[in-house]
């Protein structure tokens, strides 16, 4: 059984519910509404590795790969997308803590950037809608 194979099922066992694209290298797990983001998951000679979008990070181990997607489909989890003009150039994933504050865990952006563009930031999560409001 390949790790992909072990990561779809543990995330099918926490998120009945999951819709998951799947290909025999590969996984896509569409976005969760129009706020959301899409998460990848490639199969590569040493493990696999997981994409919210252009943030990305390697894994070795399933169990290690399946948390960090159920992170990413959490209410504890956003992407910050950074663009200049209409390029994406880099996405800054955060977590949320107990007292409501968004912090920072990594960041992944392009080295080559439009930087005379103006900057403008989008926010992005997965998390279900919890009573109308948002976390800011």
């Amino acid at each position: 059984m390949s790790l992909l194979d072990l990561i779809a099922m543990r995330l099918a066992a926490r998120f009945p519910d999951l819709h998951l694209v799947r290909d025999p290298d590969r996984f896509a797990i569409p976005p969760r509404g129009p706020q959301g983001f899409a998460i990848r998951c490639f199969e590569t000679a040493t493990g696999v590795v997981v994409h919210f979008e252009g943030w990305h990070e390697a894994f070795t181990d399933a169990e290690t790969a399946a948390l960090c997607i159920a992170f990413g489909l959490s209410d504890r989890c956003r992407l910050e997308v950074h663009r200049k003009g209409t390029v994406e150039v880099s996405w800054s994933l955060q977590e949320r803590g107990d007292d409501g504050t968004w912090r920072e865990d990594s960041r992944v952006g392009l080295f080559v950037r439009p930087f005379w563009r103006r900057t403008s930031i989008e926010i992005r999560t997965n998390a279900p809608p919890s009573n109308g409001t948002t976390h800011g």
